[in-house]
């Protein structure tokens, strides 16, 4: 969900720079259609840290997604576990892992089809 509204977010600013273009009252409704496999460095000011976030959904191989936070206290899931520490999503083969490599920690979160918590899978080029 955050990711959804960071993307949504990206949108809208690129709209303002006339970048994406939005006539009248229209919301922007872009039609990404991105690499199977990619990497990108981020700042995030919402959970006040910085990380990278890897994609590959290549056909063949099982879809795979990893968010790398520098710091995880203001991630929902990061923060119930440990503060002030870096901490990885991975998703992969159906399941969301969280990772704190500086505490050497790791669990299984939640399935992408059944748990308390439904977690999504990784990120579709098609959003």
């Amino acid at each position: 969900m955050a990711l959804a509204k960071l993307f949504f977010g990206l949108a809208i600013a690129l709209s303002f720079a006339g970048l994406v273009p939005i006539k009248g009252n229209q919301t922007a409704n872009p039609k990404p259609n991105w690499p199977r496999t990619f990497f990108a460095k981020y700042e995030s000011d919402y959970k006040f840290t910085t990380g990278t976030y890897a994609v590959d959904v290549r056909r063949g191989h099982p879809a795979s997604e990893r968010i790398y936070f520098k710091d995880g206290t203001y991630d929902h899931l990061c923060g119930a576990f440990y503060n002030n520490t870096s901490c990885i999503h991975l998703t992969t083969a159906g399941h969301r892992y969280l990772i704190f490599p500086n505490v050497n920690f790791c669990c299984r979160c939640c399935s992408y089809a059944s748990g308390s918590y439904l977690c999504g899978g990784p990120l579709s080029p098609k959003w």
